[in-house]
């Protein structure tokens, strides 16, 4: 998936972060997801544009904890035909 330069995370614990931010916690050594698992994704079309939905559950461990995730994620269809994530969401399970 591609990220919108302007995305906007809202992590488990209410923090937003920036696209650089997001990228940079799913870099770090101590978060090891096992599985990542899109539900659920819905696409509506709007002329040339389109917007795009989904649920997404996440398994692994950090800091030496196991744990389960779900969130949302939400983007566009741009015109070129490519989905762009704008924010995502997520919460514990």
């Amino acid at each position: 998936m591609l990220l919108a330069n302007t995305l906007v995370s809202v992590d488990i614990d209410g923090s937003v972060a920036s696209k650089s931010e997001f990228l940079a916690s799913i870099k770090a050594p101590d978060y090891q997801p096992a599985q990542v698992v899109t539900e659920q994704t819905s696409v509506q079309v709007y002329g040339n544009a389109g917007v795009v939905t989904g649920v997404f559950r996440v398994k692994g461990t950090e800091n030496g904890k196991q744990y389960v995730r779900r969130g949302a994620f939400h983007g566009y269809l741009d015109q070129n035909g490519r989905a762009v994530a704008v924010r995502g969401q997520a919460r514990p399970r």
